[in-house]
């Protein structure tokens, strides 16, 4: 072996051995959040569900296409039953599916940093800055999509970065099977190659459109109806807002709040240089023509688009009503997006004003500082309102003695950790509007307890607003209470009292 061939021997070497640390750094925490912490959300309750569902009809040699049909996208929820074969329980597979992914989001963020800013300590900085976030660590070590959506997403921006449209469209397909907002790739990857090549790949067209075809298919086939999804979704979106009419106007609390919870995980600094970055662009590009648009100009506007276009589809959801709350949760897809084009806009300003670095690294230091404060708070604070469900769900499994009765729980978290089976929930779906035609109902369906948080605003609590409080009457007897140490959040459980005319027989 000539010294050449021993040299690119050992740059392979250390090359393997640098993104062999880089995972250790960023998966260590992940895997083991995905044994020792609960989940993020109520929603990775319903996800396991799901996948347990799918797990057990693929072992049975029974699943079909209309299984992958439901409320979400099925692509990770089929990953996860995937992975989850050779395991007893799907739970902990679908979390370590999340750590997987949400492990090489964080190898993505250094690499497409890399290859816009040839930096590498500027890469390890936006590394460290995802592969250390305390939200980004929890979501990916929960049955959530957030995190493994993030991941085909990136994956699809840096293959349009080095212009191999048909791994970017694969990646692109995968994103739309997940989530609905990915399927406007299919018209932003050609975009991107049209202005860079001045063509554009059928292929990768038809791969970009097997997203939204497939999903129409699967819909078709489980209910007749390929727009079933849609439909399902509006009567979703038009049952939370009579629940929940706070949702329906924009007060000043209310855009504060959401406001804070989207840049606890996006942060100022990411959305600042991501408007920055923006303005150069369109500086460069009217100076320089459309003509210009390779080389590292492409690929910035590539990562700043995609960025911008992902923030912007929820905003426009949300200001039209389609997406009614923000959630921290939202913004770690932005967050990830956004950390390459910061580490681009800082350099390419600070290189031409030399006094700016002075200025700009502190403030985009006390922006990360304040952003880690607040992120360890939320997660000290969801971890705690976690331990309060738990402990609520085992009274609730300690008390409820009589399995053919019902028990009235609008949360997710608290039915599947009571270990009680799911058909002897029932939730505020179909129930009258009126307190005692509700009541009624209850009684109907031998609802026996009723579980309800402090903040809660579900039919039951719309109707009966002293249980919030942890009042009692003739129809609600208090039974157990547990409360979170940090958020002042409780969870309380309630006796439903059996008619007076109602004898112990006709029970």
């Amino acid at each position: 072996m000539n010294d050449e061939s021993q040299q690119a021997a050992k740059n392979r070497l250390r090359a393997v051995l640098f993104y062999l640390t880089l995972a250790l750094v960023s998966g260590i925490p992940r895997v083991w959040g995905a044994f020792n912490l609960p989940n993020a959300f109520g929603d990775a309750y319903t996800y396991y569900e799901i996948i347990s569902v799918m797990r057990a009809k693929m072992l049975a040699g029974a699943f079909t296409p209309a299984d992958l049909h439901g409320f979400w996208l099925p692509l990770y929820q089929f990953v996860s039953a995937l992975f989850s074969l050779p395991w007893d329980d799907a739970f902990y597979a679908s979390k370590l599916v999340g750590a997987l992914c949400g492990t090489a989001v964080c190898l993505l963020v250094y690499q497409i940093t890399f290859r816009l800013t040839s930096s590498k300590p500027l890469s390890l900085i936006a590394f460290a800055a995802i592969a250390l976030s305390p939200l980004h660590i929890h979501h990916s070590a929960s049955s959530l999509t957030d995190v493994p959506h993030a991941l085909p997403v990136l994956g699809s921006l840096y293959f349009a970065m080095e212009r191999r449209w048909r791994a970017a469209a694969l990646c692109a397909a995968a994103a739309g099977f997940m989530r609905v907002e990915s399927w406007f790739l299919i018209l932003l990857l050609p975009a991107l190659q049209l202005l860079v090549e001045r063509r554009v790949s059928a292929l990768g067209i038809a791969i970009t459109l097997a997203s939204p075809v497939l999903w129409f298919y699967v819909c078709w086939k489980a209910t007749g109806n390929p727009m079933a999804y849609f439909e399902e979704r509006n009567r979703y979106i038009l049952e939370y807002t009579a629940a929940n009419p706070a949702v329906t106007v924009f007060t000043k609390e209310r855009l504060l709040l959401d406001r804070d919870r989207l840049f606890v995980s996006t942060n100022y600094a990411v959305f600042a240089g991501c408007i920055a970055a923006a303005c150069i662009i369109v500086y460069r590009t009217l100076r320089e023509g459309f003509a210009k648009l390779t080389g590292d100009l492409y690929r910035i506007t590539a990562a700043a688009v995609l960025f911008l276009y992902n923030i912007g589809f929820l905003l426009l959801a949300y200001i039209t009503g389609n997406q009614p709350d923000i959630w921290s949760r939202y913004g770690l897809l932005f967050f990830a997006l956004g950390l390459p084009v910061l580490a681009w806009a800082y350099m390419v300003i600070t290189r031409q004003h030399r006094v700016l670095p002075y200025l700009a690294a502190p403030l985009i230091a006390l922006a990360f500082y304040d952003q880690a404060k607040a992120q360890m708070d939320e997660f000290s604070t969801g971890v705690n309102d976690e331990r309060a469900r738990e402990a609520i769900a085992l009274q609730l499994k300690e008390t409820y003695r009589d399995d053919s009765e019902m028990i009235y729980c609008d949360d997710g978290n608290v039915r599947f950790l009571s270990g009680i089976a799911r058909d002897r929930f029932a939730n505020q779906l179909k129930f009258p509007d009126e307190p005692e035609s509700f009541l009624a109902r209850l009684r109907e369906l031998r609802v026996r307890y009723a579980v309800c948080t402090s903040w809660e605003t579900s039919s039951l609590t719309v109707r009966f607003l002293h249980l919030r409080d942890g009042e009692g009457d003739e129809n609600f007897e208090p039974v157990a209470e547990s409360a979170s140490k940090r958020s002042g959040l409780k969870i309380r459980i309630y006796r439903i009292s059996t008619p007076p005319e109602t004898t112990k027989e006709e029970r």
